[in-house]
């Protein structure tokens, strides 16, 4: 709702590829998904969002999910996504226990990389 007043990360750099967001917990913390969320089309007038919805104006289309295994930045399995156009991702995958991750973006929507929100679960 308030992405005109900094509700969510845009990156600076105009069609420069990758743009990474991390995420650092501090203390290791285990995670099995990670939920994504992009900017939606309309949104000025915006709704709840729900992996159905799209995003085809303004939203990242190829993007990697990547833990920190201490030494390396490691994609988790199936946390490669490409020709999104979806508000919502949910990326689940095996646990992984990790005190940072982040999100590289490699294409978006309208020449920058928008995120409105991130959240990692561990869900069993």
């Amino acid at each position: 709702m308030n992405w005109g007043s900094g509700g969510g990360w845009n990156d600076a750099t105009r069609d420069v590829y990758p743009d990474y967001l991390e995420i650092d917990f501090g203390i290791p913390q285990t995670m099995t998904e990670v939920r994504v969320f992009t900017l939606q089309d309309n949104f000025k007038n915006p709704q709840e969002p729900t992996p159905s919805m799209t995003a085809t104006v303004y939203g990242i289309i190829d993007f990697d999910v990547q833990y920190w295994n201490g030494q390396q930045w490691l994609t988790v399995p199936a946390g490669s996504i490409a020709g999104n156009d979806r508000v919502m991702r949910v990326i689940s995958f095996p646990a992984v226990t990790t005190s940072k991750f982040r999100i590289i973006v490699n294409a978006a929507r309208n020449r920058f990389s928008r995120i409105i929100e991130v959240e990692a679960y561990n869900c069993p």
